[in-house]
């Protein structure tokens, strides 16, 4: 067949070999076509899509791993800052102790050859959550008397610390006449906060 116009749709069985190939292709890939746009297409957009969120979700996931991963460590360091404080509370000295603990330095001091002049509490100072009591010393003695006692002062289990050293030659060979100031902390209990 010559002329392509002369075919009929309604004779498509009856139309030769190449011409019926050529239109059942071509239909074919108009139908391929329209599948793509109205099946494939949509699902290849809805497969982006979720391929998107599930990047979202694993980046999720990784970050709730980490944080859960660091709650663990900071749980860990908040128990041990808290047996810390514990410990570091315990070491301060509560109302009732303060003269238990005078009486404490009175000793190390005698027991290192020092003899106290005087030996008196100060007003304590309010702090952010503590007090600060400070305690003046006179002590005569030897030098070498004066640091072992200061030794001794800092393996007591309250805390107590040295300031405002002042020395000089005692009267009728006593030795070196010492001034010290020394303070210790008092945590403020809740009743004494208001």
């Amino acid at each position: 067949m010559d002329n392509w116009r002369d075919l009929d749709l309604e004779d498509l069985a009856f139309w030769p070999t190449i011409p019926r190939l050529t239109v059942v292709v071509i239909a074919s890939l108009l139908t391929l076509v329209l599948m793509y746009f109205l099946m494939i297409s949509p699902k290849l957009e809805q497969r982006e899509s979720l391929i998107s969120a599930e990047q979202t979700l694993k980046s999720e996931f990784e970050g709730k791993v980490v944080k859960t991963a660091t709650l663990i460590s900071v749980a860990n360091q908040v128990e041990i800052l808290d047996l810390q404080y514990q410990t570091m509370r315990k070491q301060l000295p509560v109302e009732n102790e303060l003269a238990g603990l005078l009486a404490g330095i009175n000793e190390l001091g005698v027991r290192n050859g020092l003899a106290f002049r005087r030996i008196e509490w100060l007003p304590a100072i309010k702090q952010d959550w503590l007090y600060e009591v400070p305690l003046k010393m006179e002590i005569s003695g030897e030098y070498a008397h004066l640091g072992t006692f200061a030794a001794d002062l800092a393996r007591m289990p309250r805390i107590v610390s040295l300031h405002d050293f002042s020395i000089r030659n005692g009267k009728d060979k006593e030795g070196l006449s010492f001034n010290v100031s020394a303070k210790t902390y008092r945590f403020i209990e809740r009743e004494d906060a208001k």
